[in-house]
This record gives C-alpha cells, structure tokens and sequence, in this order.
C-alpha cells in the first residue's frame, strides 16, 4: 500500500489556511481543514498561514509514519 497527503490552499473567501488529504493508494481516506481562524494567536497572517501550514503537514507526516509502521 502506499500512503501520502496532499495539502492545498483553502480559497481566501472561505477565511484561507489549508486542506489536507490523506491518501491511501491515490483514493481519500480522510483529511483535515485548518482555518487560519484558528492560528490567529501566531499574530500577523503570514505567522498563522505558516503554523497552520506546519500543523497541516505534521498531521500529514504522523498518518503516512503511523501507517507505514504497521
């Protein structure tokens, strides 16, 4: 089995920030949002588009090692 994550921008008029796909074999297994709502303590916006690009890709790497370690 392979597994990957893909990450893409969330459209600025939805608030922005980040999906997150999880790919099991190419097919969507889950994901995730990350508003930049919800990373607005970072302070200014760039700051918040970087932690919750970071959070996006940390819970991406964490399913792909989860998986492959089973």
């Amino acid at each position: 089995m392979r597994y990957e994550y893909e990450i893409e921008p969330r459209p600025l008029d939805i608030g922005g920030g980040w999906h997150l796909r999880l790919l099991e074999d190419g097919v969507i297994v889950g994901g995730g949002e990350y508003p930049l709502s919800a990373f607005a303590e970072a302070g200014h916006r760039t700051e918040s588009e970087k932690l919750a690009f970071l959070t996006a890709e940390q819970d991406g790497v964490s399913w792909v090692t989860l998986n492959l370690s089973q």
